[in-house]
């Protein structure tokens, strides 16, 4: 105990020199001037920064290549099923107009839609990188006019599995961190003693 009190007083003596104390106070007074000091200056504005990146485009195909697809149309001049098609050997040229064949709407030039039987061709040029797509009345009728269109069909869809997802979520059990404790009840009721208790 008592090499312990010397100690203590040592550098409690230490501590309260003046030239010490002074120093242990300007250091104080720099810890708490630095926050407000630093607090103090405006937020800097942000600066746009440029990368001087060049994309390159993907090579253009160097072969022709031509699609066909046979599309029913309802009423509205939508596309509401594509019955038939002869792809090309290139599997992007594929997908992107069987997309457009899908999505496409028919009309004449005057703005009316003839429900009916149509052919879309799509033909690519290597020469002028473009693509051209010709439509043909195959026949009017034959299909049904009342048929939704296959683009508001996929949208439909979409939409119903986002509410089926969020109702989905609604009505999950919420997780509970408590989940393996016993029961409230279990744990206040007194569990009967084989042995008598004593009376007095």
């Amino acid at each position: 105990m008592r090499c312990l009190r010397v100690v203590v007083r040592g550098h409690l003596a230490e501590l309260t020199e003046p030239r010490r104390l002074r120093a242990l106070f300007m250091g104080l007074a720099l810890v708490a001037v630095i926050p407000v000091a630093a607090a103090a200056q405006p937020t800097p504005h942000p600066v746009m920064t440029t990368f001087k990146i060049r994309v390159t485009p993907p090579p253009y195909p160097k072969k022709a290549m031509h699609a066909t697809y046979t599309v029913e149309v309802n009423r509205y001049g939508q596309v509401s099923r594509v019955r038939a098609g002869v792809s090309s050997k290139n599997s992007g040229f594929d997908a992107l107009t069987f997309g457009n064949a899908q999505q496409a709407f028919i009309r004449t030039a005057d703005g009316k839609a003839i429900s009916g039987l149509y052919r879309l061709s799509y033909d690519y040029s290597p020469q002028t990188h473009k693509v051209h797509r010709d439509v043909v009345l195959i026949h009017a009728g034959g299909v049904n006019p009342d048929a939704p269109g296959k683009v508001t069909v996929e949208y439909a869809k979409a939409a119903q599995r986002e509410q089926d997802a969020k109702r989905r979520a609604a009505a999950a059990p919420m997780p509970s961190a408590n989940i393996r404790l016993p029961e409230f009840d279990f744990i206040v009721t007194p569990l009967p003693s084989s042995a008598p208790s004593p009376k007095p």
